[in-house]
């Protein structure tokens, strides 16, 4: 279905103002939601997934997190909490901090969002309407460096912000998904600390 979608329907090409752009990689994705904006508040499980997610997909926060998991292995808690209270391993970039001290969990959620050419809906958006919109395909990997295609359902779209210091707020759009289970002999596994799925 993709390969006909690709090759007889185009995109939307529609230029998003590349003044939007700032700060870490994650941040610089220039997309436009659409739809009407609706508040919410995230549980605390959903805060925890979507600031775990955000960090381990931050180049600029993965030498933080390999010099965790390596301090992990070699020290105990009570050797990184001196660590991280030692004045000579803070941290100064304002940004990094925010991310560090996790999203705000009020949240804003759109039912539509345009990026790279591609419009997307939610699935409850879409439910009435002659084409679909909200599947994904993501490309995911495991341990032993192979790679899995997962495939899913466009539940919500969510725009987490983060206050960082002297600079207002900067926010990231994340796609809340319901993945389908590829294997079902299998199952997928759900890693206890990420809440990350695979087979």
């Amino acid at each position: 279905m993709a390969f006909f979608a690709n090759h007889f329907f185009q995109h939307n090409n529609e230029r998003i103002d590349e003044e939007t752009m700032q700060g870490f990689s994650i941040f610089n994705y220039p997309g436009r939601a659409h739809g009407q904006p609706k508040i919410k508040w995230l549980t605390d499980q959903e805060l925890h997934v979507a600031h775990t997610y955000i960090l381990r997909n931050c180049q600029e926060v993965k030498p933080f997190y390999e010099m965790f998991v390596t301090h992990l292995q070699d020290y105990d808690a009570k050797v990184i909490d001196s660590m991280v209270q030692n004045p000579y391993n803070q941290v100064t970039d304002p940004l990094l901090i925010s991310l560090a001290w996790g999203p705000h969990p009020k949240v804003t959620t759109w039912s539509g969002y345009l990026i790279n050419g591609y419009n997307f809906h939610t699935l409850e958006h879409g439910e009435k309407k002659a084409t679909m919109n909200s599947g994904v395909c993501m490309q995911g990997s495991s341990c032993d460096e192979t790679t899995t295609d997962f495939y899913g359902l466009l539940e919500d779209i969510i725009q987490i912000q983060f206050e960082v210091i002297g600079r207002g707020t900067i926010g990231v759009v994340l796609f809340k998904c319901k993945w389908f289970d590829p294997d079902p002999v299998r199952g997928m596994k759900i890693h206890p600390l990420w809440k990350k799925y695979s087979n």
